[in-house]
Order: structure tokens, then C-alpha cells, then sequence
């Protein structure tokens, strides 16, 4: 059975982003924007979705003033963000690292947006749509946050059992200067719940990553003639 949909888990927006580029997303995903500093996080939203008592707005705090009126209004999630919070007393750094770092969720049209994204994936889940599930991780991007097998394992069962679907982790570790040898990139890890690739590049600019993007997405057979638009998977 081919792929119907292909969609970002994060855990930053360059996921999306490069999904975008090679026109392979066809609707939004609730992960597109976030900034998650870990697999629990993933799982968190998936489960719960979004809970009011579980936010702040920053919108309703004279302290966010001079960010508020420099960034714009961002809410803050009080569960996923605590650990940011508890280690820091600096009101930038729980600006800047919140999950929902370019949403307002005071907005009814941003709230309403992340409804109709989360609607979708209980569509993709009850009609069990073949889909690929994408995280990208940039290991030097600054605010990384190590990801390691277990944690990547722990998501892929949780998507498995949840969803007709495949993981696809793509690690973007950095040029190796000291081997100009080595391979673009590799497949580090190949079973029936995930892949896991490695791509020797900061992953910083999609034209650099451009042609491995393809290269292995290319193993998974995908036609974009059979993926669903954002009106179709209303329809299903």
C-alpha cells in the first residue's frame, strides 16, 4: 500500500520546511512550528492535544512586554515547558523556548487552526491512511537537545500501534572534515516500525540536503499523485 500522507512530527519547523521544498507536504500538521525538546513532548500533544489550564500567554503578563511587542504574542505550555523554566529565572529564555514559540494560543484563529490539524490526524488514525511520519533532527542546531535510540524506538511503537504508519528519523550531524570520503549520507537503522538515516551535513539549508532528501525518499516509493490534499482528507 502506498503512502496517502506524509507529515512532520518536528521537533523544530525544519522538518516541515523541507517537506514543504520537495512539495510533499499537502496540509498542515500541529508539529509544523513547535519547538519540542523531546520525544515525550511528541507524545504528550499527541495524546492530549492542546489543554487551556496547560497554558500561559504571555500576552497577559506586563513582564513579556518588550518580547511581545519586538516577537509578537506566544503562549507558553506549563508541562512541556517547565523544565526551561525551573532551571531559569530569565523571562527570555522561557520567551524563546516555549513549545508554541511562533503561536498565540489565545487567538481563536491560531486555536481553530490546531483543531483542524489535530482533526485530521484522528482521520489519518480511524481510517487508517497510510503515512509516513517525518522528524528531522539537526544535532548542531543551537538548543539541541540529544535524541537517542531509545527515545526514537519508544515514539516509533507509540506510532505504530496508534497509526497505519512508518517513522522516518533523519539526523543531520555535520560535515566530517577529517574523512572528505565519507558517504553523503547512510542508513543507520531499517525495520517494519521506523528508518533511521544519517545525513553528513548541518542540515542548516535545504539546497545543500536537497538531493539526499530525495535520494531517500526515493526508498519509499512515494507518488505524489496518491497523497491527499488538504480537501481530500476532509472528505475520507
Amino acid at each position: 500500500m502506498q503512502y496517502k500522507c506524509i507529515l512532520s512530527l518536528g521537533i523544530r519547523c525544519f522538518t516541515e520546511i523541507f517537506l514543504k521544498e520537495m512539495k510533499l507536504k499537502k496540509f498542515s500538521s500541529p508539529f509544523d512550528g513547535l519547538y519540542l525538546s523531546s520525544i515525550n513532548d511528541v507524545i504528550y500533544l499527541l495524546e492530549h492535544k492542546i489543554i487551556e489550564n496547560d497554558l500561559i500567554h504571555t500576552q497577559d503578563y506586563k513582564k513579556y512586554n518588550s518580547l511581545n511587542n519586538k516577537w509578537g504574542f506566544r503562549s507558553i505550555h506549563l508541562k512541556l515547558d517547565n523544565l526551561i523554566m525551573n532551571k531559569s529565572n530569565s523571562i527570555e529564555a522561557n520567551y524563546h523556548y516555549a513549545t508554541f514559540a511562533h503561536h498565540n494560543l489565545k487567538d481563536k484563529n491560531t486555536i481553530n487552526h490546531f483543531k483542524r490539524c489535530f482533526n485530521r490526524l484522528e482521520i489519518i488514525e480511524n481510517k487508517k491512511i497510510k503515512t509516513l511520519f517525518c522528524l528531522f533532527i539537526l544535532k548542531n542546531y543551537n538548543g539541541y537537545v540529544p535524541i537517542d535510540n531509545d527515545q526514537i524506538k519508544k515514539l516509533s511503537i507509540y506510532l505504530y500501534n496508534k497509526y497505519n504508519c512508518h517513522l522516518l528519523v533523519i539526523y543531520f550531524v555535520g560535515k566530517n572534515e577529517k574523512n572528505e570520503n565519507k558517504k553523503k549520507y547512510s542508513l543507520k537503522i531499517k525495520n517494519e516500525q521506523y528508518s533511521m538515516y544519517e545525513i553528513n551535513d548541518n542540515g542548516f539549508e535545504f539546497k545543500n540536503v536537497k538531493n539526499e532528501l530525495i535520494e531517500i525518499f526515493n526508498n519509499f516509493n512515494i507518488d505524489q499523485k496518491n497523497l491527499l490534499s488538504y480537501e481530500d482528507i476532509n472528505k475520507v
